[in-house]
């Protein structure tokens, strides 16, 4: 590229430049240099901003530890246990109807793993409880 069309480029940009600041000027808002350099009380438009004020914390002493714990212990956690999984393209899956069958990646008697709020808890074996399906422990795992 020559300098005269180098020259020319920089001055369609320079032109472009001042079109588009007077753009935002007459469009009311301010350029990022503008803003930053008048206070943001004398700008209308802008939000108040102020620190929050929060009420100090003090521990009361009435924590009975095992009412504490006791109130825990009534938390109803949900828990999964994974049979399988297995990978299929789009096109299969929406192919999918009443009577379609998927193989998963477990064998029929492979160990399945608890997990409860994303953590794995405990490997079991599925059994059938009263005509419903359950999970015997087979190991929990310990805390790490």
């Amino acid at each position: 590229m020559s300098v005269e069309s180098e020259n020319e480029v920089v001055s369609e940009l320079d032109d472009l430049a001042s079109e588009l600041e007077e753009s935002i000027n007459d469009s009311g808002t301010s350029t990022d240099a503008e803003a930053s350099a008048e206070p943001a009380s004398e700008s209308s438009d802008s939000p108040q901003v102020s620190e929050p004020e929060f009420q100090s914390f003090e521990n009361s002493g009435s924590g009975d530890s095992d009412q504490d714990i006791d109130r825990l212990k009534k938390i109803q956690i949900s828990v999964t246990a994974e049979l399988g999984k297995t990978n299929i393209s789009m096109q299969k899956l929406m192919s999918l109807t009443v009577g379609s069958v998927l193989e998963l990646d477990q064998e029929i008697d492979s160990l399945v793993e608890l997990v409860a709020q994303g953590v794995p808890l405990a490997t079991g074996e599925v059994v059938v409880v009263e005509g419903h399906y359950g999970i015997r422990i087979v190991e929990v795992y310990q805390n790490n």
